[in-house]
């Protein structure tokens, strides 16, 4: 049984690749929506309040919010699974590498804030708790967390209706449990929702979470 899901594990993770590679020069030229600059903009006045400079980009897609925060004056790093995502980040000059976020630990660079949007909602249920191991590890006390994904109600599969080739994996929490696991290694500061009518009947669930002290 262990054998199999691994297998399909790989297998989700190959194709995940392949949509996010063949799509690359489309998710770049997309114009992002007011309501996502306005969830990364709360964010960054909150680094620039506390003073945090050093971001990890977590599953950064083409570079489109590591440059908004570079261009902020936040050291950031970009890591991808998909590497024609990756190479578009280095063209935009940004330290880019190309990483799954279950071997996160292995970049050895500690960050005071990290940043996922959309990227999460790929990590199966079974594994988010050690992904979100993962990211806690990467960062220093006290760090600053943007965690968004789409959510509002538990599903987890293949997205039948994806325009993406291979269709892609997704796995969406709803309110409760985004919560619940978030908390376990995390403060959350600030839990909101934005109602997004083409994704009705869910929304988007916005997290801003601080590193807990787990000594």
């Amino acid at each position: 049984m262990k054998g199999k899901m691994e297998k399909d594990h790989n297998k989700s993770l190959r194709d995940l690749v392949l949509s996010y590679d063949r799509a690359v020069n489309e998710r770049d030229n997309h114009q992002i929506s007011d309501w996502k600059e306005h969830q990364r903009q709360r964010f960054i006045n909150l680094l620039n309040a506390e003073g945090k400079t050093r971001l990890i980009d977590i599953g950064s897609g083409t570079g489109i919010h590591g440059s908004f925060f570079q261009e902020q004056g936040i050291d950031v790093t970009c890591v991808d699974i998909s590497p024609a995502n990756v190479e578009k980040c280095k063209e935009k000059g940004l330290e880019s590498f190309v990483w799954d976020i279950m071997d996160l630990t292995s970049i050895n660079q500690l960050y005071d804030c990290a940043f996922a949007l959309n990227s999460l909602l790929h990590i199966p249920t079974s594994q988010l708790s050690l992904t979100l191991a993962n990211i806690h590890d990467v960062l220093k006390p006290d760090s600053l967390f943007f965690w968004g994904q789409y959510g509002g109600e538990y599903r987890e599969g293949v997205y039948e209706e994806d325009r993406y080739e291979p269709k892609r994996f997704f796995s969406l929490l709803d309110d409760t449990q985004i919560q619940e696991k978030a908390s376990k290694l995390f403060d959350i500061e600030d839990f909101a929702t934005v109602s997004i009518k083409e994704i009705t009947p869910l929304h988007f669930q916005s997290l801003i979470l601080r590193v807990k002290d787990l000594r």
